[in-house]
């Protein structure tokens, strides 16, 4: 990798990336791009897994009842929580844009159901509340629903009924030709065995301990 991010290998060009960035720190978007790094994922699943793990184990030690519940005072904080996370988002995106940079957003549902591709399109749309629209489309959308992280893939079905929604998020927030264009690409589960089936139907996949 040379200090734009860029090499030649096998034919194929590979870009340098980075799984987050700090607005105040020592990984800004300014050090990262001196680097050579051009893609930046933010806002991945596992901070918000450990931050509504933390959240579960201060109200069980508060004696909190229902923790598992979603629809009680334990759904509320993992609101409150996603909630934060999106503004996070949207602001680490404004910020990697303002530089150059690709932002790489990680959206999916928490639970499979009829709900699905609300909840995800509510996630993307939070993701990107505030961010100018050329800097959206600079970006690429993730859709990698919480069941898959780390797990089996979800069906191909699911990943291909995504598209339209998240798709008709961006178009809302940047305009139909920002929704049109814009790469949604698929993770979760990916390996050698499902890869091709999801390239048919995503504009890409992200491959985690397969790789």
């Amino acid at each position: 990798i040379n200090r734009q991010g860029l090499e030649p290998f096998d034919g194929r060009t590979l870009l340098l990336g980075a799984q987050d960035v700090e607005l105040d720190g020592h990984t800004t978007p300014s050090v990262l791009k001196r680097l050579g790094v051009q893609m930046v994922m933010l806002g991945h699943s596992d901070t918000e897994k450990a931050a509504i793990g933390l959240a579960k184990a201060v109200e069980r030690e508060a004696g909190l009842t229902g923790v598992d519940d979603e629809t009680g005072q334990h759904g509320q904080h993992v609101a409150q929580i996603q909630r934060a996370i999106d503004e996070q988002v949207s602001r680490q995106l404004q910020a990697v844009g303002a530089v150059g940079l690709h932002g790489v957003l990680p959206v999916g549902e928490r639970r499979a159901g009829p709900s699905a591709a609300a909840e995800t399109s509510q996630r993307l749309r939070g993701r990107l509340r505030g961010v100018a629209p050329g800097i959206v489309a600079n970006s690429i959308v993730m859709y990698e629903p919480f069941e898959a992280v780390g797990t089996q893939a979800v069906s191909v079905e699911l990943a291909e009924q995504m598209q339209p929604p998240l798709r008709q998020t961006v178009s809302n927030v940047a305009g139909e030709v920002v929704g049109q264009s814009i790469h949604v690409v698929y993770a979760g589960g990916v390996n050698t065995g499902n890869a091709a089936r999801f390239l048919r139907v995503t504009d890409g996949v992200v491959v985690g301990r397969e790789s």
